[in-house]
């Protein structure tokens, strides 16, 4: 079965490439045919086209260097030789892209779980801040924080409660809920900042 023009070897041009001068001609010529090849190869593939004309120019740019040195034997297939270089490519494509899927994953999967155990971590964080705090400030005060902003008690049944006045209990209430709030961001801060 004969083959078409474009598939038979560039010869002259492969021996032009060949030459210790810079010959720009044949390698335009040679980009023109058997990049297109290349390309076509990783687009069959599977690769999608930004990829396959990626894949294409990396393997242009190692064979600019490589066909300096590159001594044509007619008795070998120069077409079989540019597929099997072009496949190498193609796998260390798939590996180093299984690589970075791998990685993403692992990424998702640690955000994922961070994201899941973050309410977790807030209210031990929170517990904790909220027990310091109890231990710093008077019986009434914690009790007018607790009754309003825990149990979420109106603040005029809080001050009957506790037999104080509603404006007591707000700034009560306020002086609480700043200082666990400062203890939170001092919690945090020596989480994020590790062991000592």
């Amino acid at each position: 079965m004969p083959r078409d023009a474009n598939s038979k070897t560039r010869v002259t041009i492969l021996r032009r490439l060949a030459s210790a001068s810079v010959d720009k001609e044949a390698w335009s010529q040679f980009v023109e045919h058997y990049g297109a090849r290349i390309y076509r190869w990783c687009k069959n593939s599977g690769l999608q086209e930004a990829d396959a004309e990626d894949l294409t120019q990396d393997l242009l740019l190692k064979l600019a260097s490589q066909m300096r040195t590159f001594e044509y034997d007619p008795a070998r297939s120069f077409h079989a030789w540019l597929k099997t270089i072009t496949n190498h490519a193609l796998v260390d494509s798939f590996r180093k892209n299984q690589r970075a899927r791998d990685l993403l994953d692992n990424a998702a999967s640690r955000t994922a779980l961070i994201e899941e155990l973050q309410p977790q971590f807030d209210k031990e964080v929170l517990d904790e801040a909220m027990a310091r705090v109890e231990l710093r400030v008077e019986k009434n005060t914690w009790e007018a924080f607790r009754l309003t902003g825990l149990e979420h008690l109106p603040a005029s049944e809080a001050a009957s409660q506790l037999q104080l006045t509603e404006g007591q209990v707000r700034v009560y209430k306020g002086r609480v809920v700043k200082l666990i709030r400062d203890e939170v961001h001092k919690l945090e801060g020596s989480a994020t900042e590790g062991p000592v």
